[in-house]
């Protein structure tokens, strides 16, 4: 499914969009920014601007109204949207369109410089509370065992799960900036 020249990616397919629930009739739509966008962490409402502007002018509104730098993220976050580079500039973009090719390719050569790694399929999950129900095809490396408690202890810390009795990295969710961190936490964690 295509909407205005963006390709919706399948596990996306079945979520309503902002648009699409205002054109449906909603006089006022609230979403993540975070979540919808992959930008920061924020609230935002769209709809009738006679709400919106009510809305602005309650008195939470000073309490929960958003900072400079929430407000420059944001700024970026949509303008890539608008230059149509989100997919490589918005981190969360960048991270689901990649190919399984490239995730392959990379855990392969992370595996090959760890002892006892492997390269495994796996499914990610890139909503989480947005699409509860999303999952999209992933490679992971996994190592026998759980060594969760060491990676995390890794400066900086390294987040993995444990399926069975195997710890998974998921490199849907790394940046290929990091691949070096994660080969050198991993051969700290395997000789722990």
């Amino acid at each position: 499914m295509t909407t205005q020249g963006f390709s919706v990616p399948s596990w996306l397919a079945g979520e309503p969009a902002v648009r699409q629930a205002l054109a449906d009739g909603a006089a006022l739509v609230t979403f993540s920014g975070d979540k919808l966008l992959g930008g920061p962490q924020c609230g935002i409402i769209a709809g009738r601007a006679d709400l919106v502007r009510a809305c602005a002018k309650h008195p939470l509104m000073r309490a929960l109204r958003p900072g400079a730098q929430v407000m420059r993220d944001l700024q970026d976050v949509l303008l890539a949207y608008v230059g149509r580079t989100a997919h490589t500039d918005v981190p969360f973009w960048a991270m689901v369109t990649t190919g399984i090719d490239e995730l392959e390719k990379r855990a392969a050569a992370i595996a090959a410089r760890v002892p006892g790694a492997r390269v495994v399929e796996t499914s990610s999950l890139p909503g989480a509370g947005s699409a509860p129900s999303a999952r999209m095809a992933s490679r992971a490396v996994s190592i026998a065992g759980d060594i969760t408690a060491h990676l995390r202890r890794h400066r900086p810390p390294i987040v993995a799960r444990v399926e069975g009795s195997s710890t998974l990295l998921d490199l849907r969710s790394v940046s290929p900036l990091d691949d070096e961190v994660i080969v050198a936490a991993l051969v700290v964690a395997v000789h722990a």
